[in-house]
C-alpha cells in the first residue's frame, strides 16, 4: 500500500484530492494516478507530494492534450535524469543544464514557477467550469450517499423521463 496502510494519511490525503479536483478542471480519478507516483517520488512526504500533484495538474492544464499522469510521468522521468518529456510541455532542459539549476529540485522550483495557477486559470473557462460543477455534484454524492436519493427517486424519474421525452427542446 502506498502509505504502509496508514488509514489516518490516507484519509486526509483523499480528502485533500477531492478538494483539489475541486478547484480545477480534473476530476479525481484523472488526478489519483499523478498523485499516487508523487507520493513515491516523496518517500511519503505528503506535502511533497500534493506539491508534486499540483505542478503536475498545473502542466497538463496549460498543455492541451495531456494529463496530470502524463505531466506527473515528465515529473518522474526528470527525477530519474531523463529530461526529454519536459520537451511537450515546451521545456528543454538538458542534463547540463538541470545540474546548473541545482539538480531535481531546481528543475522542479522551474517548473512550478513556469505552470503555476495553470489548472486555476483553466477552472475559470466555461469548459473549466463545467467540469468543476461535475466535481462538486460528484463530491456532494459521494457525501450525501445513497440515504438521502431513495426518498426523491420518484421526482428524479420523472426529470429524466421528461428529459429524454423532450430531447428536440434543447437545441431551441
Amino acid at each position: 500500500h502506498w502509505l504502509d496502510g496508514n488509514k489516518e494519511q490516507a484519509k486526509a490525503l483523499k480528502t485533500w484530492m477531492g478538494q483539489f479536483a475541486d478547484s480545477t478542471p480534473f476530476s479525481s480519478p484523472e488526478l489519483f494516478p499523478a498523485l499516487t507516483t508523487a507520493i513515491s517520488m516523496a518517500d511519503k512526504n505528503l506535502n511533497k507530494a500534493k506539491r508534486l500533484t499540483s505542478i503536475a495538474a498545473n502542466m497538463s492544464a496549460l498543455t492541451p492534450g495531456t494529463t496530470p499522469e502524463e505531466a506527473m510521468t515528465a515529473i518522474f522521468n526528470t527525477s530519474m535524469g531523463n529530461t526529454e518529456m519536459l520537451k511537450g510541455y515546451g521545456l528543454n532542459i538538458g542534463v547540463k543544464q538541470m545540474k546548473a539549476m541545482g539538480g531535481f529540485e531546481g528543475v522542479v522550483n522551474e517548473l512550478e514557477k513556469t505552470f503555476d495557477g495553470g489548472a486555476a486559470a483553466l477552472a475559470k473557462t466555461a469548459s473549466g467550469i463545467w467540469a468543476t460543477l461535475q466535481g462538486y455534484r460528484g463530491s456532494f454524492m459521494r457525501a450525501i450517499g445513497t440515504g438521502l436519493l431513495e426518498p426523491i427517486k420518484p421526482r428524479l424519474m420523472s426529470i429524466s423521463n421528461w428529459l429524454d421525452d423532450n430531447q428536440e427542446l434543447w437545441g431551441q
